[in-house]
């Protein structure tokens, strides 16, 4: 079981850097949109390559301790290893839905707003450029 804890610290950890790239990785894509000068463009491109090279080196051993977790999790329930007691529980998928259910609604009543928007007169311009 303690081997089992040791995977998962580190699979938390490569799946947060993993995606800490593929959050900025937009960013820069935006930068690069809206860059007209050569030398920033060549300078963003790099930074680009460098990024997504990176992140696909954490995403590898992320995707390996996942899948070495999802192993481990069906050989401890079919009572292969020991010391592990603990079945499915109803309260297991609780806060995963509840956060779904959450992010559901958050985005059905932004579509409300954004239709009646567009039938009352609006634009379809990005709130954030102007």
């Amino acid at each position: 079981m303690d081997g089992y804890l040791w995977v998962k610290a580190f699979h938390i950890l490569f799946v947060a850097s993993w995606f800490a790239g593929l959050f900025y990785l937009p960013r820069i894509f935006v930068n690069l949109a809206m860059e007209t000068e050569p030398a920033a463009t060549a300078r963003l491109l790099e930074m680009a390559k460098k990024l997504y090279k990176f992140m696909t080196l954490l995403a590898i051993p992320a995707l390996l301790l996942g899948f070495a977790l999802v192993g481990y999790t069906k050989l401890a329930w079919a009572g292969k290893v020991a010391g592990y007691t603990q079945k499915f529980s109803l309260f297991s998928p609780l806060p995963v839905t509840t956060t779904a259910a959450v992010a559901f609604c958050a985005n059905l009543k932004q579509a409300k707003t954004h239709a009646v928007t567009l039938t009352s007169g609006g634009s379809m311009r990005c709130p954030w450029y102007s």
